[in-house]
Parts: C-alpha cells; sequence; structure tokens
C-alpha cells in the first residue's frame, strides 16, 4: 500500500463492503474515464453533488462511484444512500476489522488519506488507462474531465500543482495515523517503522507532544527496544517540561513499562513534581491533576524520597474525594495509593 496518491499514480482499487443500489454489481475496473466521490451522511451536500456529477457524466459514458468512508453507522448511511442518485454507484467501503474499533477503511486510507484530502466530498478523476487524473472538489471536475476526454489533460501539471497544495503535511498525518493503528492493531514493527519515516521525513516531528508520545507507547510495547524507550522518554520529558498533560502521559507509560528504571523514576519525578506542585491548573481537567499526584507517588516512592511521597499520597487522597472524578479515575487511584503504600519500604531498600 502507497502511503502517498497523486495525479499520475495508478488509481488504486476500490475495495467495497456493500452496494447500496446495485443489487448485482461486480468489482470496479478503471478501463474508462471515471469519477469517484468519497462522501459520508453526515455530510449534506455530498450526495446532492455526487448526483450533479452523474447527470453531467453519464451522457458521456464516465461512470460515477460514489463510495462512503469514515463510517460508524452502516444502516444511517445506507437510509442517506436511498435518497441519493441512481445515476450514481453508491457504496460503502470495505471496513476495518470490528475488534479494532477504527472506523478508517480502505478507501479512506488508500485514497482520501493517502492523497492529502481533509474530508469529504472529495473527488478523484480516473483517466481511461487507470491513471489518476486529478483532485479536488466536486464542483471543478466537470472541466478536467472534458479535459480527460478530449486528450488535453496535463496529468503532471496536475501532479505538482496537487504537490504544492497539499506539501507534506498530509503525509506527516498519514504516517501518524498508520503508526497509531498498527500500534492499536499490536504490529510493532509496522509501527515503529512509520515512525521511522516520519521521523526522516520531517526532524522538526519531535516537537510534536502527540508524536513524543506515540513514539514512547510503541518503544515501551517492544522488548528489545526498551533502551531506546529509556532514551526516548528522557529526552521527551525534558523537551517538555512544564506541560502537564505531556509529562502526565509520558509518566503514566514510562513508569508502567520501565519499572524497574531508577533512570526514568528520576526524570518522571523531576517533571511531575514541577506540574504538580504549579498553582495555575485552571482549565485543566481534574482528573489529570489526579492522575498527576498518584504517579508522582508512584516515582517518589520508587527513588525511596518518603517525604516527598507523603506529600504526593496526602495530595491525591484530597483529590480522591472530588465528586468531579470518574468512578474509573477513582478506583485506579485507590489502587494504586493503596499499592504505593505497602511498596514504600521495599522501594527505599531498592534506591539505596
Amino acid at each position: 500500500m502507497s502511503l502517498r496518491l497523486l495525479p499520475g499514480d495508478a488509481a488504486p482499487g476500490l475495495k467495497l463492503a456493500r452496494v447500496f443500489n446495485r443489487a448485482d454489481f461486480g468489482p470496479v475496473v478503471f478501463d474508462r474515464p471515471s469519477i469517484l466521490v468519497l462522501w459520508n451522511a453526515g455530510c449534506a451536500g455530498c450526495l446532492p453533488a455526487i448526483g450533479k456529477l452523474a447527470e453531467f457524466a453519464g451522457p458521456r459514458g464516465v461512470p460515477v462511484y460514489g463510495v462512503a468512508v469514515l463510517v460508524r453507522d452502516v444502516e444511517a448511511t445506507a437510509a442517506a444512500a436511498a435518497q441519493g442518485s441512481d445515476a450514481a454507484v453508491l457504496a460503502l467501503e470495505e471496513r476495518p476489522d470490528d475488534t479494532s474499533g477504527l472506523s478508517r477503511g480502505a478507501v479512506t486510507r488508500e485514497w482520501l488519506e493517502a492523497s492529502g484530502r481533509d474530508g469529504v466530498p472529495s473527488t478523484y478523476v480516473i483517466d481511461g488507462d487507470g491513471v489518476l487524473a486529478w483532485i479536488g472538489d466536486p464542483e471543478d471536475a466537470k472541466a478536467v474531465v472534458a479535459s480527460v476526454l478530449d486528450g488535453t489533460w496535463n496529468v503532471q501539471a496536475a501532479r505538482a500543482a496537487w504537490l504544492d497544495a497539499i506539501g507534506d503535511d498530509g503525509l506527516r498525518r498519514r504516517l501518524l495515523r498508520e503508526a497509531t493503528d498498527a500500534m492499536v492493531a499490536g504490529r510493532l514493527d509496522d509501527a515503529a517503522g512509520y515512525i521511522a519515516e516520519l521521523e526522516g521525513i520531517a526532524p522538526e516531528v519531535s516537537g510534536d507532544e502527540q508524536f513524543a508520545c506515540l513514539k514512547l507507547d510503541v518503544l515501551s510495547r517492544m522488548n528489545d527496544r526498551q533502551a531506546e524507550a529509556e532514551a526516548h522518554y528522557l529526552n521527551a520529558a525534558r523537551r517538555f517540561r512544564g506541560d502537564a498533560a505531556v509529562q502526565t502521559k509520558l509518566a503514566l507509560n514510562a513508569l508502567h513499562a520501565m519499572p524497574g528504571n531508577m533512570a526514568v523514576a528520576r526524570v518522571a519525578h523531576e517533571g511531575l513534581a514541577e506540574v504538580v506542585n504549579a498553582e495555575d491548573w485552571a482549565g485543566r481537567p481534574l482528573e489529570m491533576r489526579f492522575a498527576a499526584a498518584v504517579l508522582l507517588l508512584d516515582a517518589a516512592t520508587r527513588l525511596g524520597r518518603e517525604a516527598e511521597a507523603g506529600a504526593a499520597s496526602e495530595q491525591a487522597e484530597r483529590l480522591l474525594l472530588s465528586p468531579e472524578l470518574s468512578e474509573r479515575t477513582r478506583r485506579w487511584g485507590r489502587s494504586e495509593i493503596d499499592r504505593l503504600r505497602q511498596d514504600v519500604p521495599q522501594s527505599r531498600a531498592g534506591a539505596q
């Protein structure tokens, strides 16, 4: 699967789970000029736009495929399609395994995201040789189709223009999503590969907090990359000093994944103490503040710092009484506080 789709590239296949308005419909073959429009039921203007394109393209022998993407409610999408034009083929993209919890199917990934598009409707004109000729909005497609049909379309100019329009932002977003999906699916080697590719094309991504947390999550799950996970955590924790959200997310992962690592515990303690003791928590969720206090207690306990562990424990206990905490967070916090109190003597010995 290519991570980037541009004019001039071979059009990917259309992987469909269901065709809404055709009783018997076989695989799509791009052996003549065609139009693909991506839509979903939440887009009020998508189906009317598909209908108008189909009215224009049909008499010219150009089929129009309207494929629903990013679908969570299939039946709502089917109901919307029933109100659409029969002049276009209206279908549902092939969807991932339901156990993944993801709604990004094959067409979303191979067309929408690979082309750098941010949303729907998104339109693609394919020439008679199965080559992607153009990407854009439905209202601009008619002139392109006319040029493709009369042989005057300049696909290389379209490619250069699209590259200039999207830059590398689309590819960066795509790699982040692919790495996240691979991690969720347990394909850690693939996730690490996407992360390395992203760092190669955009070294500045190390300053992105989402990337920093994702990279730690992936590396810390891989038994043969624990040294890299440690190094990344130490660098990221220092890079994002004073950021309560990032410090909490990073420490939660690092302390869990590397329980015996005193370097990790020291850096976690340093970063968490700074944000937990900050006076300004306005606008931040209480659950984050509570989690940071519990994690600070964890780091101080591992380091054998009894006074600081005691202070963190008192703060966590106070926050535990707040009705704003969810029951799930309350149970997690209570369990962690009780566990850490039992671990104090052992952790003190280990720190020495």
